[in-house]
């Protein structure tokens, strides 16, 4: 037996077997291009910002379904960012004055914005650079015509172990399967935090190497009210947790937790090359 602590951020009480993720880093393609072809990865830029909104777009309709309004405002800010001319004349920057591919200008454009949200004194906007790490893995999805969404496909009773949870990434997972979330990273005004309240789901987050000593398959406990995790339990310990998650003792709460949320504040440039209009 193990057991883990991290933050409590999404109250309850959960079992299952532990889905272990992001072990890896996916390799960015990064190459030279030639200038005549810079207005075609230029366009290759468009579309995928066009796509990507578009499913932010219909995905922030399903949230304010199922949910309500103030948890669809959570989108607000990433629809925003990827609709602005300023981001995507900055990608474009290094496109031109670079001359490299489409899908490294997005990658370098967006781990600047997010080490200045990083940078900033402000916990809320510390927490807003996952927001814009998420925006740029689903830029180079579309960029790449990768529509492959592996957390659509859990199994059954599910306990999701991953370095950092993305908002989008949450509301793409079949959560019928998970029964609780522990991450490496993340905070309680996090977006992915806030969307765990509302739909229930017991969450942990600041459990440092997760993904690494936590093993694929081990059977899990998830007390998201205290933020302890146990790794091979005893059996009487697990009797008392649920496979599909509740709330804790005495919580008569079991709806969704609803949060007024902001949207993203405009994001300063950093001094980087910027294309012409």
């Amino acid at each position: 037996m193990l057991e883990l602590r991290g933050r409590p951020v999404s109250p309850g009480l959960a079992r299952g077997k532990a889905y272990v993720i992001g072990g890896g880093r996916v390799a960015v393609p990064h190459y030279r291009i030639a200038a005549s072809v810079t207005d075609e990865e230029r366009h290759r830029l468009q579309s995928a910002l066009r796509r990507g909104a578009d499913d932010l777009a219909r995905l922030q309709e399903r949230v304010q379904a199922e949910l309500g309004r103030p948890e669809a405002e959570i989108f607000d800010a990433h629809i925003a960012l990827l609709n602005d001319e300023q981001f995507r004349q900055r990608i474009c920057g290094y496109i031109e004055q670079q001359q490299v591919n489409a899908e490294w200008a997005v990658e370098t454009t967006v781990k600047d914005i997010a080490a200045s949200l990083e940078s900033a004194e402000n916990e809320y906007l510390r927490e807003r650079a996952a927001d814009v790490r998420d925006l740029g893995r689903r830029v180079l999805r579309h960029l790449s015509d990768n529509e492959r969404r592996p957390l659509a496909y859990l199994p059954a009773g599910s306990i999701l172990v991953a370095r950092e949870l993305f908002p989008l990434d949450l509301m793409e997972i079949d959560r019928a399967h998970l029964s609780a979330i522990v991450t490496e990273r993340g905070g309680a005004t996090g977006h992915a935090a806030i969307l765990a309240r509302a739909l229930a789901i017991p969450a942990i987050t600041g459990v440092g190497d997760a993904i690494t000593v936590i093993p694929p398959e081990s059977e899990l406990l998830v007390d998201g009210g205290s933020g302890v995790v146990t790794v091979d339990p005893p059996a009487h310990e697990a009797e008392h947790f649920s496979p599909t998650g509740r709330p804790p003792p005495g919580d008569t709460d079991a709806g969704p937790r609803r949060r007024q949320v902001s949207s993203l504040s405009r994001i300063p440039p950093r001094g980087k090359p910027h294309a012409r209009a």
